[in-house]
């Protein structure tokens, strides 16, 4: 849960309420969910299939008022304050191993090459720019007619014309999309 401490959260196994399934589209059925405070209620954050936390971009809490059981140190690090019945650390996962930027894999090395282990699936062109409710606050958005890429990060920065960004399939994903870059732009954050 990098770049969401320091702070309290709240840390269940459970269905989401009804705010919850239709804000961020989720499933009734019951799962692991990370709430942190927003306002008068709460973010609310899943277990994705990679292992790692997914909080959505959204300025409106998702989720209802805090009820603190868990920190998050300034690292993002998520600490109980007593463990929840039935549970266990997990093991290490697979991308944990690598550099990670706002909770997603760093894909390139200093001098500008695809980490070794990840790899690129799937070619995007469009427009790419900074966002206020980007995924990852050191990542940008890319857009493609209507699809848009929220967690892309740039081969080189400033990004120019005919650049080449990885656009994160999400958090702990070692998949990207290749996007070239048509044209760079900014919006403010």
């Amino acid at each position: 849960m990098v770049g969401w401490g320091p702070g309290s959260a709240n840390v269940a196994f459970r269905r989401p309420n009804a705010k919850e399934r239709s804000s961020i589209e989720l499933s009734p059925r019951r799962r692991c969910i990370v709430a942190t405070p927003a306002g008068d209620g709460t973010w609310t954050c899943v277990l994705s299939t990679t292992g790692a936390y997914w909080c959505p971009p959204l300025h409106e809490p998702t989720g209802p008022p805090l009820t603190e059981n868990a920190t998050l140190d300034r690292r993002g690090v998520l600490e109980l304050d007593s463990p929840l019945s039935g549970t266990h650390p997990p093991p290490p996962l697979r991308w944990q191993r690598y550099p990670r930027v706002d909770g997603y894999i760093d894909p390139w090395t200093s001098s500008g090459k695809l980490r070794p282990g990840l790899r690129f699936k799937g070619d995007g062109q469009g427009r790419c720019f900074l966002a206020a409710e980007t995924a990852a606050r050191s990542a940008v958005s890319c857009l493609q007619g209507v699809m848009r890429s929220d967690a892309c990060f740039p081969q080189r920065r400033p990004w120019r014309r005919g650049d080449l960004a990885a656009c994160s399939f999400g958090p702990g994903s070692t998949t990207f999309t290749r996007w070239v870059i048509t044209q760079p732009g900014s919006i403010s954050r």
